[in-house]
């Protein structure tokens, strides 16, 4: 078990469109259907998270990125296209400890 970076889990955090796509994450099936279609498994297409932000494509990579550098969010690459979804462990560990220390 890797420890976690809060740091970078708070910096990930500071920003509110990227608490909501934690949010959405939560339920992929609220996205649009995927090409992928077992959103479970693979995660949610960023053209699709992109579209339900309201931001440019460079935005919302860079959110994902900063997401994913914080190890909220895991990313697969399916042929040109990558998915996102959400670590669970990560979050459960980092709500744990929020709950214990803060």
């Amino acid at each position: 078990m890797v420890d976690l970076d809060t740091s970078l889990i708070f910096k990930a955090l500071a920003h509110p469109v990227r608490r909501q796509i934690l949010t959405w994450l939560r339920s992929p099936e609220g996205f649009e259907p995927q090409e992928h279609p077992d959103s479970a498994v693979y995660g949610i297409c960023l053209s699709s998270i992109q579209h339900r932000a309201g931001t440019s494509q460079s935005m919302t990579s860079q959110h994902m990125a900063a997401l994913e550098r914080a190890d909220l969010v895991q990313s697969h690459r399916l042929g040109q296209w990558t998915h996102y979804r959400r670590n669970e462990d990560v979050l459960r560990r980092f709500a744990a400890h929020v709950a214990k220390d803060l």
